[in-house]
Parts: structure tokens; sequence; C-alpha cells
């Protein structure tokens, strides 16, 4: 199960399982989750590195929260990439990372 859909705009929407969640931020890396759409890997950056300004805080947050496992929806800047699908949420606040909606909700 997953969907990455690449936009023409240069964003993307993305929905699928997280695989890992690496906070290389805390020691002046970035952080980002690798996020499973079917047969493809797609990184999500969330925060830039340690000391550069979040401008979007509740992606960041949402981040940091993610786990394995947690099926998620992402709304972000699509960036290219040598080796998988890059997407960022850091660049705007109408970029989200949330828990995807799995049609049981009230």
């Amino acid at each position: 199960m997953g969907r990455l859909e690449i936009r023409a705009d240069g964003t993307a929407a993305l929905t699928g399982t997280v695989v890992s969640n690496e906070q290389h931020c805390a020691v002046d890396g970035q952080c980002w989750l690798v996020v499973s759409a079917g047969d493809t890997k797609v990184r999500v950056v969330y925060v830039e590195a340690e000391g550069t300004p979040t401008v979007n805080a509740a992606a960041a947050e949402a981040g940091f929260a993610a786990r394995p496992g947690d099926t998620v929806e992402v709304h972000a800047a699509h960036e290219v990439s040598s080796s998988i699908p890059l997407l960022s949420t850091c660049a705007s606040e109408e970029f989200y990372i949330r828990p995807a909606r799995t049609g049981r909700e009230p």
C-alpha cells in the first residue's frame, strides 16, 4: 500500500508506511523519514539541520513523533535526488506530515 504523486508545480503527495525515522539533526545533520509507497522508498526531510530556523514547526513536530509502522500522508516540495525520491516539508507552512486517514474515523 502507498502512493507517490509528483506534481508539475514542484510539489508531491505521498501516502505510505514509515520505515525509519532518522533524527540526525540532533548532531548537525538533517532529520527525515523513510516512507514506503509500494515498491518505492521516499525520503521526507522535516528538519534541515540543528540550528537552522524551522519554518514549518508543525511538520517538524509530526516528523519527530512518527514511528516505524505508522501510516502517514505528506504534502511537500519535491527535490531532485540521485538515489531515492526526496521530499521536504521545511520551506513552507503549507506542507505537512500527518497520520493517514483509514476510513474508520467518525
